[in-house]
C-alpha cells in the first residue's frame, strides 16, 4: 500500500496553472537521449529514445512527511493524476505527440522551504 504524500487545499483546480512571476511559470526542461534507433534520410525520419524531465514549483501545493533525498519522495500515480503538470508538445512529430501522465511517469518532490510538526493527535496515521 502506497501512502499519499500530498496536501491538496481547498479550491485547488487542476486546470489552472500555478501563479508565477509576473504571470510566467518557469519550468525547467532537460532531455536526456538515450539513442537513436531509426535514422532515415530520404524519409526525413528520425525516432529518439528520450527522459524527459520537468521542473516546476506549485506554491499551491502542500506534502506530507519528506524526506532530505529526492529519491525518497516518489508521489504516486493517483496523487500525480490530481495536480496540474505542464504539458509539452512535440509539434513535429507524427500525430502531434503530447506528454502525458501514465503508469510510467516517475514524480519526486523536493523539500524545500520550512516545516511544521503535528502533535500526535493530529496525526493521521496515529489512528
Amino acid at each position: 500500500m502506497e501512502c499519499s504524500i500530498l496536501s491538496l487545499p481547498e479550491g485547488y483546480r487542476k486546470s489552472a496553472p500555478p501563479p508565477g512571476e509576473m504571470g510566467r511559470l518557469p519550468i525547467l526542461l532537460e532531455v536526456k537521449i538515450i539513442s537513436f534507433p531509426e535514422i532515415n534520410v530520404t524519409k526525413m525520419k528520425l525516432v529518439a529514445d528520450f527522459i524527459l524531465t520537468l521542473t516546476w514549483f506549485d506554491q499551491r501545493l502542500s506534502f506530507f512527511n519528506l524526506k532530505p533525498s529526492v529519491a525518497l519522495n516518489a508521489m504516486t500515480l493517483q496523487d500525480l493524476e490530481l495536480i496540474w503538470v505542464p504539458e509539452i508538445l512535440f509539434a513535429n512529430t507524427e500525430g502531434n505527440q503530447l506528454t502525458l501522465v501514465d503508469g510510467r511517469t516517475e514524480a519526486y518532490v523536493r523539500r524545500n522551504g520550512t516545516y511544521t510538526l503535528n502533535s500526535l493527535s493530529e496525526n493521521r496515521y496515529a489512528k
